[in-house]
Parts: C-alpha cells; structure tokens; sequence
C-alpha cells in the first residue's frame, strides 16, 4: 500500500517462505507505540501460503513487494536498503519480532544524541523458541550509551561473536550507506556484522541494555542451518579486515580467534539443545 507521506523509519522485513511466523512479526510492527513508520515487505518469491497472509493486513503503513523470481538473501536485504523511505532503517527477519516499545526507544537515542554522530543504536535481545519461550538472553556484555566506532569494533573483534546482535536489534542511519557500502555475502553467516563494522568506521554506537526485540531459533531458522559455519566464517571475517584502518592489532586478531573457537562448541551445544526442544514442542 502506498505511504501518505515519508516516514522517519523504515521498517523492512526480508522473507522466503516465511508463513510459520511472519504474521506474528507483521503484528509486533503494527503494534508499536511509534507510529512514523512504513513496514516494506520484500519477498522472494515464495511458493508457500506468505503473500496469503501479507494481504490479510489492510494497513497503509505496509508496503508489499514480491520479486518475480528468487534473487538470494543478499540480493534480497539490499533491495530493502534501496526501498527505504526512511532516514533510519531496521531490517527485521520475517520469523522474529520487535517489543511494542522498540523502536520508539531507539529513535529517542538518536534524538536525544544527535551531537554524538551516532550511526547504529543496538538493543539487548531475548532468544525465543518456535512457541515463544525464552531461552535465554544476549547483549552487548559491559556496553551500555555512546561506545565510539573504533572502539566497538575492537571489542567486536576480540569478543569472537556478533555482541551488536542480529539485524531486528539494530536501527541505523540509511544515509550512511554511502559511505559502508551495502551488504555482501564474502562471509554469510556474518553477513550482517560485516556491514554493521563497516557501518561503525564512519560514526559511533549506542548500547541500549534492556532487550527490545525477540529472535527466535527454530528448524526454520538460518541461524540453526548454519550454526557450523559461523566461527570459520567469524574467523575469516576478522582477519580480512584492514588493521590500519579499524586500527586493531594482531592481539585483537588472536584473542578473537580464540573467543571464536570456544563459543563454537558452546553454540553447537546450545542449537543442539535448541533443536531438542523445537521437537518436543512440536
């Protein structure tokens, strides 16, 4: 549907087959106390009942695209940096969902600082099975307010994860795609992070400490289909990236690598558990 006028956040859900869960994410958009919003969302071409589900919902603020054909995820999150209308953009997995206050309190952070060249404002986030519960919470661990972007990446880097949390956690300003750049698949499962360190080159983050947003873990989930990649593709990540520049050194490197390999095995353990569970409540 067409949107009466520009919006201050673009809220865009990426989706593929998505009918399991994208109804309840649609709803936690709708729902939110702030309304300056537009909800785009872009789908690749499912062959499931999702475009179904989409047209239930008669809202102006919805903005439904669906590509002819299937054009890969990467292709498919750049495409919602290009339509969105907003000066700040959230890209939001089509199986997770965002507490009502979310973005309300992550727009006040950018208000609030805008003296403090902030580029992303990040959340704590609550690990959620196929039925909701909560399995267990992340944040960005001893962060909290205005981190510079250096600094962050550093932490970042030596922390052997994605301590900014997955895309429904961070807001970000759409202007600075001009200087990162968008996303790209050299790395997959940090394809996200990538462009997140990128981001943070060029302007600082804010930590908000309460957890704003759910991700959930289930069959369905590219978290769980490619838990095994994840620290070798960590790895690569933080040793392709320019040291001069993010002016990291080969400690950062190593007590990164390191932290990689050990949260490798906890996360097997913990998909594995995750997996058991997603059977049982079946």
């Amino acid at each position: 549907m067409s949107i009466q006028q520009k919006p201050l956040v673009s809220i865009c859900i990426p989706v593929y087959n998505g009918e399991l869960f994208i109804n309840k994410t649609i709803e936690s958009v709708l729902a939110q106390s702030y309304q300056n919003i537009e909800l785009v969302i872009l789908d690749n071409a499912s062959t499931d009942k999702t475009e179904e589900i989409v047209s239930i919902y008669k809202n102006n603020l919805i903005r439904y695209i669906r590509n002819p054909e299937n054009i890969g995820l990467m292709a498919n999150w750049n495409k919602a940096l290009k339509e969105a209308k907003g000066e700040y953009i959230k890209l939001l997995p089509a199986d997770d969902i965002i507490h009502k206050n979310c973005v309300e309190e992550q727009v006040k952070v950018f208000q609030e600082f805008q003296d403090q060249n902030l580029v992303i404002v990040c959340c704590s986030r609550n690990i959620i099975d196929v039925d909701g519960r909560i399995l267990t919470s992340r944040r960005f661990s001893g962060a909290k307010g205005v981190i510079s972007g250096l600094k962050s990446i550093k932490r970042i880097v030596r922390s052997g994860t994605n301590p900014l949390g997955e895309p429904g956690a961070i807001l970000f300003k759409k202007e600075i795609i001009t200087k990162s750049g968008q996303f790209v698949d050299d790395f997959p499962y940090v394809i996200d992070l990538n462009l997140w360190v990128k981001m943070l080159a060029y302007g600082n983050l804010y930590v908000i400490s309460d957890s704003l947003c759910d991700f959930r873990v289930s069959r369905q989930s590219e978290s769980v289909n490619t838990r095994h990649s994840h620290g070798y593709d960590f790895s690569r990540f933080i040793n392709s990236l320019d040291m001069n520049k993010y002016q990291l050194t080969s400690f950062d490197i190593r007590i990164g690598t390191i932290n990689c390999q050990l949260l490798e095995v906890l996360r097997r353990l913990f998909y594995r558990l995750s997996k058991i569970l997603v059977l049982f409540s079946k």
